[in-house]
């Protein structure tokens, strides 16, 4: 796949807006992904189960949100199904993380932020 990254990185920016864009699905391996976020924006609250997700940060500074996973079976029984944060992460230029499925996590951007994103 031949995609010209400044572009897509431009064209994020200038859109000023979080974008997720798949540049390789890898042959069913892996997916490969640019995300973009401009300040204060940020992702939802996700884990990647039965996965892992690599993250380098390529533009920016990264703020990261670690929820511990809720106990689903006491979900199910009744309606306070909380979700605590654990962790405060920020990374900067070069930085990168591993997000595995054990835990739960919101990526927030300080600046105008790009990542790689690799799981």
């Amino acid at each position: 796949m031949n995609i010209n990254i400044y572009s897509i990185i431009v064209l994020s920016l200038i859109l000023l807006r979080y974008t997720r864009t798949l540049l390789d699905k890898g042959n069913g391996h892996y997916n490969l992904m640019l995300l973009c976020w401009n300040t204060g924006q940020e992702s939802p609250i996700h884990n990647h189960p039965n996965s892992h997700c690599f993250m380098k940060t390529l533009k920016g500074k990264i703020h990261e949100e670690v929820y511990k996973k809720p106990n689903t079976s006491s979900c199910c029984q009744n309606s306070d199904c909380e979700m605590v944060k654990i962790a405060d992460r920020d990374y900067k230029v070069d930085d990168v993380a591993l997000i595995t499925g054990k835990s739960f996590s919101k990526a927030c951007g300080h600046s105008k932020s790009i990542v790689f994103g690799f799981g």
